[in-house]
């Protein structure tokens, strides 16, 4: 009986809502068939939210440019333009940047001879719910998936953790056929699981793996179901063959497939659970080590799954998510940062020089204004019998007074972008791929006219202080991800957390000496220092390796251990000294709308506990604890002031502070 009970509880779980958005269609005018399918998961919190289009043109050649435009502020309307051939066809992407509190927009069509009515359509995309950061599972399948497994235990360990998984009584999955898939893996940022099976993965073109892949390298988890009993030919076409780090894979832990308490909540959030008695849950899944295994790539992890998971009952689920631990899985948790609400450590990144307005230089302008435009205009008028003069004195006071602000503006902060940045590189030489995340600090003294370019292969998440959030912009995928504007404002503070995957070719030469390691720097970056660990975990340390350079590095010494302790420190992130002693800093909690439509109870994230400053703090332990690196590996910190960085800023800038760490495997 309770057995029975606990399966029609977990059938029968509630959902108040699902997150999980979007739609397709198909729509044709002037000989142009357009296919949108804009149907995904997650991007609750922030990521790419991508809108899948494929385009037939039965006519002559023309130019087609695609838009989506939100319907009010808070979203950027983004736009491509595809050139097509006659009787061509071609597939592209929408990647719309989830920074703000909208969801709902339009999407057109246009060509050379204006927009084509016909094609124009309205359609919600993710809702703004960085409160609610509930997993979200895109399942790329041929067929029906049944998620209710995967639901019922993600509800059943919310409740049993308190919010450590997110909020409940929603649903976050949809299920996708394997076609007009996006090529880019930025498109898949805001998604927390996917799942697809070994055979689907099989069949997807390269440039479709190979964003999946990047995906994962970047923090993702990605579930390979239906691997059977040799998981060679995974790792053949993973990629793990050639990977430079020795990362193996790890088994279920047959111990750790215990029963969870099944849990609903009604529309008021009230709970009702049930507890299944010892060996009466049912597992439909193996019960041994094998059932499945998860494996490292990157900055995330493969699981792979001997089995098909679909639809599993919620203790199976449950032990799978056990196992893999809530700090990987969420996308606020492993970066830290939401692009769609505020972050609660935006003042511990300030550029040097630029910490605030000068509020008292302003006054003393403003007050002596007043006094000359005022009394001293007037008396001085007034004494030659010669008011009427004061319609011209005014403007002209006016006038000069607001050249003089504008020139000790000027001069305070320049006409330039200054920038402070803070990154961390993954280098596998073997696989020649590098995942660089970095904290950036951009202040324009005038704001670029093309905006902000990136590099379509990285994920630009803005990070917003108390009182702020993203308004209006565009964005321009055409050629590269042009953020044209709304992004960086002039004389305004602005920070951003960026992924990028990228190939690189560069590489640290390593061969064993007599005494020590020789060190030949093929990356073209000037290194400040640098430990290396070889085939046996022994440590080597040396400094000052130019590019192009060669040194001999000796063992690693306590003196040694000191320096990097300064390496690792160094521009470390903190609040501004006026702040760092207050107690009160209510003065940048302002009143917003944000707040004031329901968002006081708003989740908000920090920096410091995403997954680049969790790396960083694990090697300063690392070194405080005399413990060793993983073997063939090393750690460069970059030359401070390098003319070169590993990152990039989507703009001309002029580095005030910088830091760069790479941790890379040979």
């Amino acid at each position: 009986m309770i057995v029975a009970a606990a399966l029609c509880l977990a059938a029968a779980l509630p959902v108040q809502s699902a997150l999980a958005a979007g739609n397709d269609w198909k729509g044709s005018q002037d000989d142009l068939l357009v296919t949108v399918d804009a149907r995904w998961a997650g991007c609750t919190v922030g990521g790419y939210y991508p809108i899948r289009i494929r385009l037939q043109n039965r006519a002559a050649a023309r130019t087609v440019t695609v838009t989506f435009d939100p319907n009010e502020s808070g979203l950027p309307t983004v736009t491509r333009t595809v050139d097509l051939a006659q009787n061509a066809a071609a597939s592209t992407s929408l990647l719309v940047p989830m920074v703000g509190s909208t969801n709902y927009g339009e999407f057109r069509v246009s060509d050379n001879n204006g927009p084509l009515k016909d094609l124009t359509n309205h359609f919600s995309i993710a809702d703004a719910n960085p409160s609610n950061t509930r997993l979200s599972l895109l399942a790329i399948s041929e067929t029906t998936v049944d998620c209710a497994g995967f639901e019922g235990a993600v509800s059943s360990l919310l409740g049993a953790s308190h919010g450590r998984w997110g909020a409940v009584s929603t649903e976050d999955h949809q299920v996708i056929p394997p076609v007009m898939l996006p090529d880019a893996w930025i498109a898949y940022s805001g998604v927390d699981l996917v799942s697809i099976s070994k055979k689907t993965l099989e069949g997807l073109s390269r440039e479709n793996q190979s964003a999946l892949f990047n995906w994962v390298k970047a923090n993702g988890t990605l579930l390979v179901y239906s691997v059977g009993e040799d998981a060679a030919e995974l790792d053949k076409l993973v990629g793990f063959n050639q990977a430079s780090r020795a990362s193996v894979w790890k088994s279920a832990r047959a111990a750790g497939r215990r029963a969870i308490v099944i849990r609903e909540f009604d529309a008021n959030g009230n709970e009702s659970s049930i507890t299944p008695a010892a060996g009466e849950a049912e597992f439909l899944w193996d019960g041994t080590d094998d059932a499945f295994a998860i494996r490292q790539l990157g900055l995330g992890q493969i699981v792979g799954i001997k089995g098909d998971p679909f639809p599993g009952s919620v203790h199976d689920w449950g032990w799978l998510l056990n196992t893999l631990g809530s700090a990987q899985l969420k996308h606020g948790d492993r970066l830290g940062v939401s692009g769609r609400t505020e972050n609660q450590e935006f003042l511990h990144f300030l550029i040097p020089g630029i910490q605030s307005v000068p509020v008292f230089s302003f006054l003393i302008f403003i007050s002596v204004f007043t006094f000359v435009i005022g009394p001293l205009n007037y008396y001085m008028l007034a004494r030659r019998k010669k008011l009427n003069f004061l319609v011209i004195t005014i403007p002209a006071v006016a006038t000069v007074t607001s050249l003089l602000l504008f020139a000790y503006s000027a001069v305070a902060h320049g006409f330039a972008v200054k920038s402070r940045v803070r990154s961390l590189t993954i280098l596998d030489q073997n696989s020649q791929t590098t995942v660089s995340m970095a904290r950036i600090g951009l202040y324009a003294g005038f704001t670029p006219s093309g905006g902000l370019e990136f590099s379509p292969n990285t994920s630009v998440t803005p990070i917003w202080p108390s009182g702020q959030e993203f308004e209006t912009g565009r964005v321009d995928w055409t050629e590269k991800q042009a953020l044209q504007s709304g992004f960086l404002r002039s004389r305004t503070r602005t920070q951003f957390l960026t992924t990028e995957v990228r190939d690189e070719r560069g590489r640290l030469t390593i061969d064993k000496a007599d005494v020590g390691v020789n060190v030949a720097n093929g990356l073209e970056w000037d290194l400040a220092g640098l430990i290396v660990s070889d085939d046996d975990g022994t440590l080597y340390f040396g400094t000052t390796i130019p590019a192009g350079a060669s040194k001999k590095l000796s063992p690693i010494s306590d003196a040694d251990r000191e320096t990097v302790s300064r390496l690792l420190v160094r521009s470390h992130p903190a609040p501004p000294e006026e702040l760092a002693s207050a107690n009160d800093v209510s003065m940048f909690n302002e009143f917003t709308s944000r707040r004031y439509y329901g968002y006081w109870n708003n989740t908000t994230f920090s920096v410091s506990t995403g997954q680049m400053e969790r790396t960083i703090n694990s090697l300063k332990q690392t070194m405080r604890n005399n413990e060793k690196l993983e073997k063939r590996s090393y750690v460069a910190f970059l030359k401070e002031g390098a003319d070169k960085s590993p990152i990039e800023f989507g703009t001309e800038v002029t580095v005030v502070d910088d830091w760069h760490i790479i941790i890379g495997y040979y």
